[in-house]
């Protein structure tokens, strides 16, 4: 017997890919950015959505470029942690983009839309402080739970490259333009998340 399975936090917006401006929405993405579908319908998704908290004009511009294209190409997006800019201010999403394919009797090209799937997550830092050689010398009291340890002992002294495998060195991690680390980390237990 099929089930259908319900989440209550999942927006759906359908946007045109020709002109990034939304066509559809569910009641959800109306609750999320405290508005009716009638004023979502027709804004562009770069005003609805912004890569970060420091993402003003051209920025937030030259992102949309890359997942729009300048054609209207639709480059997918799979999980990226974005602000959707709302009503009562900035909220962290989790962002789901893919293109749809055309109706039936339709041509390629022609009125192409893609959608959306946008849900509220929560942002967690981890806050490490670790030596020239890449040892963790000290950290916020919660780390080692994220990470899957029972308390901070374990993890002072390891290699940073311990929770982080793709860090060689403390003066190899990756900067990004948003001051945060694109890494994935490892669990006490050996599972990666991002």
């Amino acid at each position: 017997m099929a089930t259908t399975k319900r989440n209550p936090n999942k927006s759906l917006i359908t946007i045109s890919t020709s002109t990034a401006e939304v066509l559809m929405v569910n009641k959800h993405a109306c609750r999320l950015w405290g508005v009716s579908g009638r004023e979502l319908v027709g804004v562009p998704v770069t005003k609805l959505l912004s890569q970060n908290l420091s993402d003003i004009g051209a920025n937030r511009m030259e992102f949309w470029e890359e997942v729009l294209g300048s054609k209207g190409e639709v480059v997918r997006i799979n999980g990226k942690v974005m602000r959707a800019l709302t009503a009562c201010g900035e909220v962290s999403v989790s962002v789901w983009l893919k293109r749809l394919p055309p109706r039936s009797g339709e041509k390629k090209r022609e009125n192409e839309r893609a959608i959306i799937v946008i849900e509220p997550v929560e942002l967690t830092m981890a806050i490490m402080q670790v030596d020239a050689y890449g040892r963790i010398c000290d950290m916020v009291a919660w780390v080692p739970i994220l990470f899957g340890y029972q308390n901070e002992k374990e993890l002072i002294g390891q290699q940073l490259s311990q929770l982080f495998p793709l860090i060689n060195s403390p003066f190899e991690i990756p900067q990004s333009d948003a001051g945060g680390v694109p890494v994935t980390g490892r669990t006490n237990s050996g599972t990666f998340f991002p």
